[in-house]
């Protein structure tokens, strides 16, 4: 699946396998990580997945330095997402794919 890193977030914008992360510029104590992810499936579905924290290790302070696109991050970053609601999403999105 293709990543995205996106300012705004227009459900006009549909690409099959693809998924957008929009910029969240929220302040967590001079650490700038959170996201939200939305994901179009292989049928160009939209699915609303939800707010992520996704970071880096050794970061110390300021925004996340992610690639504008990118297919895989490295082993460096990690990422939690914010509510349980996120992870019910990934898992429905992954049984209806057969897998991410």
């Amino acid at each position: 699946m293709d990543f995205e890193l996106v300012d705004f977030f227009f459900p006009t914008m549909p690409r099959p396998n693809h998924a957008y992360l929009v910029i969240n510029s929220w302040d967590d104590f001079g650490f700038k990580t959170l996201f939200h992810l939305h994901v179009y499936d292989n049928h160009s579905v939209e699915h609303d997945i939800g707010p992520v924290k996704i970071a880096q290790s050794g970061m110390h302070s300021g925004p996340v330095k992610l690639p504008t696109s990118f297919v895989k991050l490295d082993n460096t970053y990690f990422s939690v997402g914010q509510s349980t609601q996120y992870y019910a999403a990934l898992q429905k999105l992954d049984r209806d794919r057969g897998g991410l």
